[in-house]
């Protein structure tokens, strides 16, 4: 029908995925495991830094998807995160890599030397 393309073609803009896509992606059996979880905190992260936000859904998952790194993500040493080049410019596909939260914690620390004389110690 009419209202069912409609509304395909609505979800399509919105997430940039067919809803197909989307419940086969986000099918884990518990909430806090399915990635739209994650992509909404980053989004909401990012906008309370005011920091620009230039992904829909399916181009954030492009870039973990294609990292290999969704299931080694987190926090604690040896864990992944996305992460903007320089720590500059907005959360957009051409401006992050999946790096270590390590490697980026200690870019941060480096650019807050370099950029605004600003010396802290780092506890990795």
């Amino acid at each position: 029908s009419e209202a069912k393309r409609q509304r395909d073609y609505k979800f399509l803009s919105l997430r940039g995925m067919t809803r197909a896509e989307y419940k086969a992606i986000n099918c884990a059996p518990d909430y806090k495991d399915r990635p739209i979880l994650r992509y909404t905190e980053q989004r909401r992260n990012a906008d309370t830094r005011s920091v620009g936000w230039e992904f829909n859904f399916a181009t954030w998952w492009k870039v973990w998807n294609d990292s290999g790194k969704w299931d080694a993500r987190g926090k604690s040493r040896g864990g992944y995160c996305m992460a903007r080049l320089g720590d500059e410019g907005a959360y957009s596909p051409s401006n992050v890599e999946i790096m270590t939260s390590s490697k980026n914690h200690s870019d941060y620390l480096v650019s807050m030397w370099l950029n605004h004389g600003v010396v802290a110690t780092a506890r990795v």
